[in-house]
């Protein structure tokens, strides 16, 4: 959508387009382009395990970490909420942290080992900036041309 101010006409014009988009077709376009991109953050989680030490396993399980992503529309606005699962390691928001629990020499006491904190939340980022906002920008425009 060209936003051209003309005066009179031109701008009662523009008013009814940005209603029309404003009806949730934005949202859903906006929502629509999140999802798109679910599977592309997911792979960026799991390839930011390889931040994580790779003696013990440990980047390995975290790899094999369920990664799921869900596209949230409320309140006129989208919201992708991303979550690592609990199937390969017991706290994913722990390690994130840079905190795992672990046993000593494979046996008890456990122990808690510092590692580098973000393996999820800095490659989620990361990859966000590269291709989510692109293909939300895009889904958007297209919308927005239609109208």
């Amino acid at each position: 959508m060209d936003v051209q101010n003309g005066g009179g006409p031109a701008l009662d014009e523009l008013a009814r387009r940005l209603k029309r988009a404003a009806d949730g077709r934005v949202v859903d376009a906006a929502a629509d382009g999140l999802q798109s991109v679910v599977g592309q953050l997911a792979d960026a989680a799991r390839d930011g395990a390889s931040r994580l030490p790779a003696s013990g396993g440990l980047a390995k399980r975290v790899a094999s970490t369920a990664v799921n992503g869900r596209v949230t529309r409320a309140g006129g606005s989208a919201l992708l909420r991303m979550t690592a699962g609990r199937n390969a390691v017991r706290d994913p928001n722990a390690i994130d942290r840079g905190r795992v629990r672990r046993p000593t020499y494979g046996h008890r006491p456990y122990v808690i080992q510092q590692v580098r904190p973000g393996w999820f939340r800095e490659a989620i980022a990361e990859r966000a900036k590269a291709v989510a906002g692109r293909k939300v920008r895009a889904k958007v425009s297209e919308t927005l041309r239609r109208t």
